[in-house]
């Protein structure tokens, strides 16, 4: 378990000693072996994250020469490498999910800890995105075991959309 400040952690379930006291019931194995795999997972393909980053930054790059007026939050930052979060101004990131979606393709709009919702997320608004480009944000996700073909994949069915929906502008 890990604690910025033990000091000041009290623990909400009262009850034997796991943990130095500080977590009563039985130690949580699945979630520490489930760690290990990941961890080791992540270990194995770590070669393949330069990869995946070049791969991303064609996507957008492509992206950008269609599309101009394309806004790559955290392009010039440093970001996990198969992340993109995308705004096209004027293009709702929930039309162009369900746009995306009817391709099998999965994304999300707006940051994790507020999909969903129907305004901008705290998150993009306290990296100075406006509303007006927070409610185009799409977050698209790739991992070490995908491939050039996948961006391909996603590249045509966005361009697709975007083209699409930019004909019906929604605000």
């Amino acid at each position: 378990m890990l604690i910025k400040n033990p000091d000041q952690f009290f623990p909400m379930i009262i009850g034997s000693g796991q943990e130095g006291g500080l977590r009563g019931g039985t130690q949580n194995y699945l979630g520490n072996e489930t760690l290990a795999v990941a961890l080791n997972y992540f270990n194995q393909n770590l070669g393949k994250l330069d990869q995946l980053q070049k791969d991303r930054n064609s996507f957008e790059q492509k992206l950008q020469n269609d599309f101009p007026e394309l806004v790559i939050i955290g392009q010039n930052g440093p970001r996990l490498a198969g992340t993109s979060f995308l705004c096209h101004p004027g293009i709702h990131g929930q039309a162009i999910q369900i746009e995306l979606e009817s391709d099998d393709i999965f994304i999300t709009t707006s940051s994790a800890c507020s999909d969903n919702e129907p305004m901008t997320s705290k998150v993009l608004k306290s990296m100075g995105v406006n509303d007006k480009l927070g409610r185009s944000a799409i977050r698209i996700s790739l991992s070490t075991s995908s491939t050039e073909a996948d961006y391909e994949s996603i590249y045509q069915s966005l361009k697709k959309a975007y083209l699409k929906l930019s004909e019906i502008k929604s605000f």
